[in-house]
């Protein structure tokens, strides 16, 4: 009976480590429109190692939003961007570039790495 047993807890065992997902399933990566994706990295070039990141949702409204992540870092890459409208994206934390505020515009769909400091950033 104990041998019995210990065979069917190897047989479920078994069939619990074959249950795996098939990675070739079919399965889709699901986006989200208006949702560009950033990712900040300690280096310039986007190089590894990457240190944090964030999202800027287009909500339709325009309003200016401050970048909440302030550490140190070196470059940013848009990862992904389902924006249907341009991004500004500016050095200042009030969307302007008043007083040497530098900006740079990411076009829907657009992608890459970038060196400027990002304060805040806007829809248009």
């Amino acid at each position: 009976m104990q041998f019995t047993t210990s065979l069917l807890t190897l047989a479920l065992a078994a069939a619990g480590v074959s249950a795996a997902p098939n990675p070739a399933a079919g399965l889709t990566v699901r986006q989200v429109p208006n949702l560009v994706y950033v990712r900040f990295f300690a280096g310039g070039g986007c190089q590894e190692p990457w240190v944090e990141d964030d999202v800027f949702y287009d909500d339709g409204t325009g309003t200016c939003r401050v970048e909440p992540f302030t550490g140190t870092y070196g470059s940013f890459r848009i990862v992904n961007n389902d924006a249907t409208r341009p991004l500004t994206l500016y050095t200042r934390t009030d969307c302007t570039t008043a007083s040497g505020g530098n900006q740079v515009v990411i076009a829907p769909g657009q992608t890459g790495c970038f060196s400027q400091r990002i304060g805040s950033g806007s829809f248009a």
